[in-house]
């Protein structure tokens, strides 16, 4: 039974994060959206690209934060996290790698403050909690067996 309320409180937390980063990152792009939309057409990246990337973002991440508030959408909302943290991840390491033509800015909000390994680091730390969440999510609606 402790093993039990310690997954529980572990998935509680998992999920408190990430409900917490993307809401604060949409809101943070939506209310400075015209920074956030110059930041993309500044990145390596074609503009029409960068254009819809500015629009899809931030509503990806305001999808997912809902995801993962509604009981019965959580699993769809850990995987959603997942991947798009994963998409994060791989660009942050190109960048790095200094795969493109020159540095883009790190954008706004506290990230702005971070290096691009800080950045790295901590986008795989969620990335690797949403798989986590995802995983305790199944593991905690699977029924207990019953041995008689």
């Amino acid at each position: 039974m402790a093993v039990r309320n310690t997954r529980q409180i572990f998935y509680h937390l998992i999920l408190a994060i990430l409900v917490v980063f993307f809401a604060y990152t949409a809101f943070h792009k939506m209310l400075g959206w015209e920074d956030f939309a110059d930041q993309m057409r500044n990145q390596p990246m074609p503009l029409w690209l960068s254009g819809m990337l500015a629009v899809i973002v931030p509503t990806l991440s305001i999808i997912i934060a809902v995801l993962l508030v509604l009981r019965s959408t959580r699993l769809t909302g850990f995987v959603m996290a997942f991947a798009l943290l994963l998409c994060f991840d791989f660009y942050v390491t190109a960048i790095i790698l200094e795969l493109f033509p020159y540095v883009p800015c790190s954008c706004a909000g506290i990230s702005s403050r971070l290096s691009w390994g800080e950045h790295l680091a901590i986008d795989v730390s969620l990335t690797l909690l949403a798989g986590a969440g995802a995983q305790l999510h199944r593991r905690l609606l699977r029924p207990s067996k019953i041995y008689l």
